[in-house]
């Protein structure tokens, strides 16, 4: 039988490649088993209905009496449902005059806390506003609102606000259920 010689060389050459393989193993199973802050893409119906809420709630608390009650009513109709403008033409006589009144100028930045309730054309979502300046007759810069979006034929848009009887009547166990893509 022949022998078969293996040169000192040769010998630490393959011991480096086991090496080198192994710690390649053990660096793709841990990139696996930890993958870091690596955060799930939202399915896009789910980004635009986060965008909507946002958007919604920007827009509306977006107030400097300066600009005018049709600049203001302008921009939050840019992101609203039709009847969601509407809605708010109907009641902003009384509600710009407080904000001209009191010389109003905030902004709102919103934190979305949870979704309350789904159907496959409205979402509620339960959210935290932060305001600059506190609203005529208030005092607090942050408060809780409840949102309600709809989808249209140009993809979800905001709609309004939900009033007090509203969300008294929205089921007390939905406060718990979350929609799809949604987080806490």
């Amino acid at each position: 039988m022949k022998e078969f010689r293996i040169s000192r060389k040769n010998s630490l050459l393959m011991a480096v490649i086991a090496a080198v393989t192994i710690l390649g193993v053990v660096a793709i199973g841990w990139i696996n088993i930890n993958p870091g802050n690596v955060q799930p893409t939202t399915e896009p119906d789910q980004a635009q209905i986060s965008s909507a809420v946002t958007d919604g709630v920007d827009a509306f608390f977006h107030i400097d009496y300066r600009e005018g009650k049709e600049a203001w009513i302008e921009r939050i109709c840019l992101v609203s449902t039709e009847s969601g403008c509407q809605y708010l033409r109907s009641g902003a006589d009384l509600l710009w005059k407080r904000f001209e009144d009191f010389q109003i100028v905030t902004e709102g930045k919103v934190e979305q806390l949870d979704g309350v309730s789904e159907t496959e054309t409205e979402q509620v979502w339960r959210v935290k506003i932060l305001l600059t300046q506190p609203l005529p007759g208030s005092e607090k810069t942050s408060d809780e609102a409840y949102v309600l979006v709809m989808r249209t034929e140009n993809g979800w848009l905001f709609e309004r606000f939900l009033m007090e009887k509203e969300i008294q009547a929205l089921p007390q166990s939905s406060t718990q259920a979350q929609p799809k893509g949604s987080s806490k």
